[in-house]
């Protein structure tokens, strides 16, 4: 359960900003940061209304699976695995949900 689901997914501030998911275990700060900026201009008029998916999560962070974003995603269609720490190979082949999981990848900021 979420804000959304206590004060209602069409729930607006008296500005009008609608509610704003981050997701994330923990949150990713680099996400965290990019969105309270955004609010940020947003309140002093220099951006547009914040998108947001269907989840009210901002589209520029979610928009793709982490494995549309994954530079090792080659491995992972042919099949490539590893067990091992720091090889160049797909990482699993079950366990982290890449394939579906809309999120953002806490390695692709180095």
């Amino acid at each position: 359960m979420g804000l959304p689901d206590y004060l209602g997914w069409r729930w607006r501030s008296k500005a009008g900003v609608p509610i704003v998911c981050v997701p994330g275990c923990p949150v990713q700060p680099d996400n965290f940061m990019e969105t309270l900026l955004y609010l940020l201009y947003q309140y002093v008029g220099l951006s547009p209304m914040i998108p947001l998916d269907e989840a009210l999560r901002p589209t520029w962070l979610f928009s793709q699976t982490v494995h549309e974003g994954c530079d090792r995603g080659g491995y992972y269609e042919q099949g490539d695995f590893t067990a091992e720490y720091g090889s160049r190979s797909a990482s699993s082949s079950s366990g982290a949900g890449a394939p579906s999981s809309s999120a953002t990848c806490p390695s692709a900021a180095g």
